[in-house]
């Protein structure tokens, strides 16, 4: 009876064993997948931040040449460009979460 129960219980293990290796490359493939996303999406942040820094750039040759027209440009221009500074600040910390929770991904199909 004991070679009846090994014996059953080897044929089992060995079903799960092959029902995981049956999985493996599908985990290979979601991995690659994850890790093309996190690449487009510091390509994506670093071309958001590049157009943040030409768009502050416009606004500041747009107004060297009104310079000499009112203080009400100023004004204007001084809250644009906040804004842009806090837009920046808003990409840099969303690509933060988005690594953390694109490693957390990679971690659970990993694991």
């Amino acid at each position: 009876m004991e070679s009846r129960e090994l014996n059953a219980k080897l044929l089992a293990e060995i079903a799960e064993l092959r029902k995981e290796n049956a999985e493996i490359p599908e985990l290979r493939e979601k991995l690659q997948r994850f890790s093309r996303v996190g690449e487009l999406e510091q390509y994506n942040t670093e071309l958001e931040n590049r157009i943040a820094m030409l768009e502050q750039g416009s606004l500041v040759a747009g107004q060297s040449q009104h310079d000499n027209s009112s203080n009400n440009n100023s004004s204007n221009f001084n809250s644009v460009a906040e804004h842009h500074e806090k837009s920046l600040e808003d990409v840099c910390s969303s690509k933060q979460d988005r690594e953390t929770d694109d490693f957390s991904l990679v971690i659970q199909i990993v694991s």
